[in-house]
């Protein structure tokens, strides 16, 4: 009996070490970009995590768009970065993979059995953004495609009716140019289409979405020698250069540089139509409740109507693999995940979600069959090597074609050189 009493004892103790041991605290720490939207759910998210797991304590930096790629890239790789990272693909497969910096997913921290089960609940590109050899390194926050946001009172102002759709770049730029208004002095006061000139990121996440229709890319496919002279990225580059100076529709010296609102100028007013993605609707309701309810999104005019090309991007969650508590990491990162339908109501965020149509939410998403088309044909474009290196040697090229004319085929061969550096 008095055996018995010693190892009922010990038992108990073993179990109240048990359970002492799960519940020791921990801290972790999550960065992410500057999106009002995002910012303001993750911190209702992080509050309620918290509050469901009481040993967890989760400590967050949001940091300035026009900072973020290098602060975070610098941070990952002196060891001193977050537990848990939100980043664009291109990084995530050409930065953060090579150099070892993020882990794999582990399927069965999030609760699922085999990562089949896991892309399951998935459409089948949603994941592929944050592939390397077969191996996945993220969770998709956000999937994206564009389409072209119309402000329909300026084409009847125009003399053109309210639902027009261009087919072509080139009937896009006519009528971006008939809705441009300039002074007594032929300064430009209105633009009647512009893009987004921010930091590197953003011109090359623009350029790839007209690269993908001429069938540029920026390096050949072993990754070798740079192909951005291409006559392909030379067409894709003059699109872009077009809408400045062949129909002065577009005027990057006009352009705001304010990162934190990227559409601030659409939501201004002072641009009539301009790229969107799923979650600039709601920077554009916010920021201006009449604007986005006399706002029409459209297709994107193509180079070749007949067979249409459509780029997507994501931003991935994913893990430190420096991480002292990578499997607590990913626990959060599948309760971040588990509400795709606040994502989509409240920030306007495709994830890819395979049952996207049936979340209630989805009822009331602008344009929710559109978006979702977009996600099930297009693709990402081609994971390329040093993504910060690259995007910013472009950026270079391209700031120097738009807003001083030069010349394109002679800049894009001087980038070029740039990128080759990048890949010897």
């Amino acid at each position: 009996m008095k055996k018995l009493s010693v190892l009922l004892l010990l038992s108990l103790l073993l179990m109240s070490a048990g359970l002492a041991s799960a519940q020791e605290p921990v801290t972790l720490t999550f960065w992410f970009h500057t999106h009002p939207p995002m910012v303001e759910l993750n911190e209702q998210l992080i509050a309620e995590y918290m509050e469901q797991n009481p040993h967890v304590t989760i400590e967050y930096e949001v940091i300035p768009n026009n900072q973020f790629f290098e602060k975070m890239l610098v941070s990952m790789s002196t060891g001193v970065g977050p537990d848990i990272i939100n980043m664009g693909n291109s990084q995530i497969v050409s930065d953060y993979v090579p150099r070892n910096l993020v882990t794999e997913v582990d399927y069965a921290a999030m609760g699922y059995d085999s990562m089949e089960d896991l892309l399951a609940q998935y459409v089948p590109n949603a994941l592929s953004g944050a592939v390397v050899d077969g191996r996945y390194y993220g969770i998709p926050s956000e999937i994206n495609t564009d389409m072209l946001a119309i402000y329909t009172p300026d084409l009847v102002e125009a003399g053109y009716p309210e639902d027009w759709a261009p087919t072509t770049w080139e009937e896009l730029g006519e009528v971006a140019g008939a809705l441009s208004k300039f002074d007594e002095n032929g300064n430009q006061t209105h633009r009647g289409f512009d893009l987004v000139y921010l930091h590197a990121g953003w011109f090359s996440n623009q350029f790839q979405t007209l690269a993908v229709q001429t069938g540029c890319t920026y390096y050949n496919e072993d990754l070798t020698e740079s192909t951005i002279n291409s006559p392909e990225c030379v067409a894709a580059a003059k699109i872009w250069r077009d809408m400045i100076y062949e129909y002065r529709a577009a005027n990057p010296s006009l352009s705001s540089r304010e990162s934190t609102v990227p559409l601030q100028d659409y939501i201004d007013g002072t641009v009539s139509m301009t790229f969107v993605q799923p979650w600039g609707m709601e920077l554009i309701r916010d920021g201006n409740p009449e604007r986005w309810e006399n706002t029409r999104l459209v297709a994107l005019p193509q180079v070749d109507p007949e067979n249409p090309a459509t780029k997507i991007n994501a931003y991935y969650w994913a893990v430190n693999s420096q991480s002292e508590h990578p499997e607590e990491a990913w626990k959060f990162v599948n309760f971040l995940a588990s509400h795709p339908g606040r994502w989509l109501l409240e920030v306007n965020f495709l994830q890819g979600n395979a049952n996207m149509a049936e979340l209630p939410e989805a009822a009331d998403f602008p344009y929710a069959d559109q978006w979702q088309e977009g996600l099930n044909s297009g693709n990402f474009f081609q994971l390329y090597p040093s993504a910060n290196e690259t995007n910013e040697a472009l950026r270079v090229g391209l700031e120097d074609i738009l807003y001083n004319d030069a010349d394109i085929q002679a800049t894009l061969d001087a980038v070029k050189e740039e990128m080759d550096l990048i890949v010897q």
